[in-house]
């Protein structure tokens, strides 16, 4: 019966064509009599079920092209919220890492964000967040997309700053909510031009190079993941520190030594004093392109310590919260640069005036 009313078959219609088959199907006649049965006791009471709530609005829509225009012209753009229907995704990591606030990390939590446009196209958005690093659990992000997903049914969402304006207040705590409908605009503006969206957003470039992390582990297994990856062809790599900085010294001279071809790059994960921080970057002093966030997220003035006195580029991470605080950390002057995460900050359109801010703030880079 479900499979019937999937394509748009009635009981008359499935009849046609069973009488028309070559070789009886048993099952097939009893569930063709099961379904006359059921449609005929929908009739009988007036009532319709949620199949036939699709099968007959196509219908009415396929029968009336002026109705069409207008539902058309009304709302340009379909938000399908498959979250009510499906629970978010959990993705198994293919190779697992320790991190300075969680000792394995296994698996990501997900939660994926759908627009379809009446020519069949989709626009994707994805919110990727780290319970560890904002606060957020499945359960508030999966609230905060479906506030947004009934709230943008009203919005264009090509007019994207004033959508994702719309859409803010309702995605408070939940920076990768807010995130996910960003990416979903934008990824829709793309669609809309034509274009890909690095270009639409004056992008020049069609390949960039890209680190890939390290988390902690023995000096003998950071070395063999390592080699592993560049093997795979990655030039860059980020391991994880912030435990112990003399180990952290340790694993990254040893990497060094083993890769001296590579770039490498160490994350403390706000780990660090100053004065352990200082020490790492002096010894380290030709061996890491950056130090990232080796103190606490929420103390500028010990990470503005560490910059003027650091022999290598200091670059604030975790605390590159929003544009709000990145002003604060370029008006400081309190890092080199800064890492801009989307689902921390709330997708491309922060990130961009991140950015902009960045641009015109001397001696701060972005990475």
């Amino acid at each position: 019966t479900r499979l019937a009313k999937d394509r748009q078959l009635t009981p008359e219609a499935l009849r046609a064509r069973l009488d028309g088959l070559v070789t009886p199907l048993p099952l097939a006649e009893m569930g063709a009599a099961i379904y006359a049965d059921y449609q005929r006791a929908l009739a009988y009471r007036g009532a319709v079920d949620f199949d036939d709530l699709i099968r007959l609005a196509l219908a009415a829509l396929r029968a009336d092209e002026a109705l069409l225009a207008r539902l058309r012209e009304r709302w340009p753009f379909i938000l399908e919220d498959e979250a009510q229907e499906q629970p978010p995704p959990e993705l198994s990591l293919s190779v697992p890492y320790r991190v300075l606030y969680e000792d394995k990390v296994e698996r990501a939590a997900m939660v994926f964000i759908r627009i379809d446009t009446q020519e069949g196209r989709s626009a994707w958005g994805c919110a990727a967040f780290d319970p560890a690093l904002t606060g957020e659990t499945q359960e508030k992000v999966l609230r905060a997309c479906r506030r947004c997903a009934d709230r943008a049914r009203d919005l264009n969402p090509l007019n994207t700053e004033f959508a994702l304006a719309v859409l803010a207040p309702l995605t408070e705590g939940t920076p990768s909510a807010l995130a996910a409908f960003d990416i979903a605009f934008h990824d829709l503006l793309g669609l809309a031009s034509g274009l890909p969206l690095h270009r639409l957003l004056g992008g020049y470039r069609y390949r960039i190079r890209t680190s890939i992390t390290v988390g902690i582990a023995p000096l003998n297994e950071t070395v063999a993941l390592a080699r592993l990856r560049a093997r795979q062809g990655f030039q860059i790599l980020k391991l994880k520190g912030g435990l112990d900085p003399e180990d952290d010294v340790r694993r990254v001279s040893a990497v060094h030594d083993a890769l001296p071809e590579l770039i490498l790059r160490l994350d403390a994960d706000q780990g660090y004093t100053v004065r352990q921080a200082l020490d790492v970057a002096r010894v380290l002093a030709g061996k890491i392109e950056m130090l990232e966030q080796p103190t606490p997220a929420g103390d500028l003035d010990s990470l503005r310590q560490v910059r003027e006195l650091s022999q290598v580029p200091i670059l604030a991470s975790q605390g590159v919260r929003s544009p709000q605080s990145a002003l604060e950390i370029a008006t400081r002057q309190a890092a080199h640069g800064m890492s801009i995460k989307l689902s921390t900050c709330g997708g491309l359109l922060p990130a961009r005036q991140i950015l902009s801010l960045i641009h015109i703030s001397e001696p701060t880079r972005p990475y």
